[in-house]
């Protein structure tokens, strides 16, 4: 049996913050405070394309680009654990990171993960990825306060499906993305597939969590971060189910080797 990792201290480890598909930083900063306030470092990462509402690598960005982003943040976390929070797009490119790298997170927590799309949206981005080109913005859904961009760049929707085609290559190799993980979905998101989801907590063996309750009008079940999107009483259900869960993982297996626990790096 492996053993158990001492349980890490503030300074010790590090949550790196993935957001979604032209997210605007601070919708997960909710994220990063519920972890703070628990005792843990939180950190957002900046990915390509979302220096600024604006910014021209939105129309070109590669999935390539945001997995050399998730590269330089690892090695900047400066702590011997790291462990990451990623929301939908944000899920998927860490799952594929971890995989590739073979570099599975200390703990991860994955939100409404884009490991697969549902059908008519999978056609569709195909369809515009295909066509279109890779500059063209096609007008963003959802409130605009949890937007960075106005829209999403065909060349991003690219990057996306790319990344979703590479988690569904990888994903029975047996490698681990977290040593612990928390799967957290709402059950008929409009979106990405709630049965991918729930496949990849029962094959990790890990807890998944439904968001299923009435949600505030015109928000899609998909934008379930916060009290604004969830409501005051399923957020709270979610943060103490969090929260709990932080506290059951204080102690997970330690790595295989000593090496991979130092640097900064997984």
């Amino acid at each position: 049996m492996a053993a158990l990792s001492p349980a890490p201290g503030p300074a010790e480890e590090t949550f790196l913050l993935l957001p979604g598909l032209n997210m605007a930083p601070a919708a997960l900063a909710p994220w990063g405070d519920l972890l703070r306030e628990a005792g843990h470092a939180a950190r957002p990462v900046p990915l390509t394309g979302a220096a600024a509402p604006g910014d021209p690598a939105w129309r070109r960005v590669r999935a390539a680009d945001w997995l050399a982003d998730l590269d330089r943040a690892v090695a900047a976390a400066g702590t011997p654990w790291v462990s990451l929070v990623g929301y939908s797009l944000g899920a998927v490119l860490g799952a594929v990171w971890s995989l590739e790298r073979r570099r599975p997170w200390h703990r991860a927590i994955l939100l409404a993960p884009a490991f697969r799309l549902h059908g008519p949206v999978r056609a569709l981005l195909a369809l515009g990825v295909v066509l279109g080109p890779g500059g063209l913005v096609l007008p963003g859904c959802g409130p605009r306060r949890y937007r960075l961009h106005r829209g999403t760049s065909l060349a991003a929707y690219g990057a996306l499906r790319e990344l979703t085609g590479r988690f569904a290559a990888r994903r029975g190799a047996g490698a681990a993305v977290g040593r612990a993980q928390l799967v957290i979905c709402p059950r008929r998101d409009e979106f990405v597939s709630p049965a991918a989801a729930a496949e990849h907590a029962l094959r990790s063996g890990s807890p998944l969590v439904w968001l299923d309750t009435a949600r505030p009008r015109g928000i899609p079940r998909h934008l379930g971060l916060d009290a604004c999107t969830l409501g005051a009483a399923e957020w709270a259900r979610v943060t103490a189910a969090v929260t709990d869960w932080l506290g059951a993982t204080a102690q997970v297996p330690r790595p295989a080797t000593a090496a991979s626990d130092t640097g900064g790096v997984p």
